[in-house]
């Protein structure tokens, strides 16, 4: 009598996005195609890990704060719609399918340039009611820039390009938003600033052994 032939497995391939795509079936044990699927899961979230750079000293006090937007901007950089919409405010629409994956689906690095705390103060056609006229709202500003693969047509057009969004505590979760335009050129302008006064320490050793 002819033993039972083990059951045919389909091996995935994980993709940078996250996809799981079946690349071929063959003769495969439950432990191999587990420590396969481990592998590649793992190395997936590496890759999506170092897309983003977050240098701590631009961190917030909040560890919900930078872990939110860590989380957020892998799920971008990932290229993963849905994951984003989850992370939008349910007070406005996110941006279409079709807009996201033509721009966050070439993503080489995403570097986070400010985060800073800042004031909203809701005018009459954003407020619920006349309770929130003038409420000053307490949120954080990101920006964000995201460098693309240059031989991906996004990548072509723009390779590399600033993001402003816009946290918002939505009934104690943080989402994101569009920053109106004052918020955009003002985190633009506090950056600029910000760089324009960091010395650089080749430059600042030259300045110190010129010196009479």
């Amino acid at each position: 009598m002819r033993a039972p032939s083990r059951p045919r497995r389909c091996i995935g391939r994980v993709l940078a996005g996250g996809l799981l795509v079946a690349a071929s079936c063959r003769q495969s044990s439950d432990s191999e195609a587990d420590k396969t699927a481990t592998k590649r899961a793992a190395s997936a979230t590496r890759q999506a890990a170092d897309v983003l750079v977050f240098p701590d000293e631009l961190k917030a006090d909040d560890e919900r704060i930078n872990a939110f937007v860590a989380d957020a901007m892998h799920a971008c950089g990932r290229g993963e719609y849905e994951a984003f919409r989850g992370y939008w405010s349910s007070a406005e629409e996110p941006l279409p399918r079709g807009e996201f994956e033509q721009g966050w689906q070439a993503v080489r690095s995403i570097r986070i340039r400010a985060l800073r705390e800042a004031r909203l103060v809701r005018s009459d056609d954003e407020a619920d009611g006349p309770s929130e006229r003038g409420r000053e709202e307490r949120v954080f500003v990101v920006l964000a820039t995201v460098e693309l693969d240059p031989a991906h047509p996004a990548g072509q057009r723009e390779p590399k390009r600033d993001v402003a969004l816009l946290l918002v505590d939505e009934r104690g979760e943080w989402r994101l938003a569009r920053p109106t335009k004052n918020m955009r050129d003002w985190i633009r302008a506090e950056v600029e600033k910000s760089e324009a006064n960091t010395v650089n320490p080749s430059e600042a050793n030259a300045r110190t052994t010129s010196r009479p």
